[in-house]
């Protein structure tokens, strides 16, 4: 309170607003944890994954105590021991297009702190303003967008191999300082500080201490991109209708699984994929071990500009 831009005014502004944040991870420990001890008074959780013992160096409010349980139920429990008058709310489900319009404008400012590509794209195309963050390794970026200036402008084209924590590791305090750099950032733009990074975009790399700062507006000012289709979970496929399953996993993979092949799935392996190929298809399934490479897939398919209105993405399992 005794900082100039925030005061007893801003404390009290604190106290009135709603945050979203999306992703309990790495990132949205540390974050959780700030906003929550600075006074927001509102904060949502949306995160389906549990705790796992891999996650522990990075992800600072869970213990091995907590490993199988939804990591945004445990948050909540955690956040309101010690914050017991802001309001927490646990969503344990995959982010998708239908929730993503759910809260799009629930909230005062939604904050993306996945791993998922897919997440950060569909968030961007319809929330008043998105921060977001990624980080991987040694280093990471973050940036604060709003609907003129989706992600799909910034990141028109993504490989067909993501780099992600689970596959190539992080340092845990690499994602502890992008984690409190979004805190920061999210409190500046919830009591209207006059210097935020919104339409900047800030990359640090931690082994060469290189830091840099990009200016969107020049972006901003661009003819606006074709929307995307929508994206929906599905839990199985008892009832797909006139759906057709697209397989995205590699044939040794299957082998391995011992997996029983069915005629009616069409098997594309992720190496080898060819998006021309199944861009027609109205009714799209995409299906992997855990949903990423599916989710991948999907936005992949919907940036290449599929005549689907609607891709849907569901686990093996």
């Amino acid at each position: 309170m005794m900082l100039s831009f925030i005061g007893s005014q801003g404390q009290d502004k604190l106290s009135s607003q709603h945050v979203i944040v999306v992703g309990a991870g790495g990132l949205g420990c540390p974050l959780l944890m700030y906003l929550a001890a600075a006074g927001v008074g509102k904060i949502t959780i949306i995160d389906h994954d549990t705790v796992s013992l891999s996650n522990l160096h990075r992800q600072i409010l869970f213990t091995s105590q907590d490993i199988g349980q939804y990591k945004a139920d445990i948050a909540c429990k955690k956040l309101k021991l010690w914050h017991p008058d802001t309001e927490l709310i646990a969503l344990t489900q995959r982010l998708d297009s239908k929730l993503a319009r759910y809260i799009a404008h629930q909230a005062d400012l939604v904050i993306d702190g996945t791993d998922r590509f897919l997440s950060k794209y569909i968030l961007s195309e319809i929330c008043p303003v998105l921060l977001t963050a990624s980080v991987v390794g040694m280093g990471g970026y973050m940036f604060a967008t709003t609907p003129q200036t989706p992600v799909s402008v910034l990141f028109p084209e993504i490989p067909s191999q993501l780099p992600n924590c689970s596959d190539n590791g992080v340092l845990g305090s690499v994602a502890g300082i992008f984690g409190t750099f979004l805190a920061t950032e999210a409190l500046k733009i919830l009591l209207n500080h006059p210097k935020t990074i919104l339409h900047k975009l800030i990359r640090y790399d931690l082994n060469s201490f290189h830091f840099s700062i990009s200016d969107l507006s020049s972006i901003k000012a661009s003819s606006p991109v074709a929307k995307l289709p929508s994206y929906e979970y599905i839990t199985s496929l008892d009832s797909i209708g006139n759906g057709i399953v697209i397989d995205v996993r590699e044939q040794d993979e299957l082998r391995s699984l011992k997996h029983q092949y069915d005629d009616s799935v069409v098997y594309m392996p992720l190496s080898s994929l060819d998006l021309s190929k199944i861009s027609d298809i109205q009714c799209p399934i995409l299906r992997c071990q855990t949903g990423r490479r599916a989710e991948n897939t999907a936005l992949r398919l919907g940036l290449f500009g599929t005549k689907a209105d609607i891709i849907r993405i569901v686990t093996s399992s």
